[in-house]
């Protein structure tokens, strides 16, 4: 028996038939990737000017109630803001005021008028100049 002749068609049948078997280049994926900019739901909301104590208080509300910070959640904050006439600032702050880990225009309407009041104040709108207040 020869066993050179084995050991030449084991090695022949080893080889792979189909380019299926051939390992996938990653470079290309990994480039195409490392393009995209990685999302950031709290710089985002930081850079429309919310507060940086007022969100860091919010975010923790959405931490403790497992709220995605997603484009999307992001994309359904903006809109219902929008909906209710607030400012951005003064819509989160009204969230982290009630514990809400998003905000609905109908919740926000839901609220009493004092609340509503009382959420969107700041010192910076007061005239104190006049002594009127």
């Amino acid at each position: 028996m020869n066993t050179n002749s084995t050991d030449e068609q084991l090695n022949i049948n080893h080889k792979p038939i189909t380019k299926n078997q051939e390992p996938l280049n990653n470079k290309v994926t990994k480039d195409i990737v490392t393009d995209v900019p990685k999302f950031n739901f709290k710089n985002e909301l930081l850079s429309l000017g919310v507060d940086k104590d007022v969100l860091n208080d919010w975010m923790a509300v959405r931490q403790k109630k497992k709220a995605a910070n997603t484009k999307t959640a992001l994309k359904g904050l903006l809109t219902e803001i929008e909906k209710s006439g607030l400012k951005i600032p003064d819509a989160i702050k009204v969230s982290a005021e009630n514990s809400w880990s998003g905000f609905k225009a109908q919740w926000y309407s839901n609220l009493s008028p004092t609340q509503q009041a009382k959420s969107t104040h700041t010192f910076t709108e007061q005239k104190y100049t006049s002594g009127k207040f």
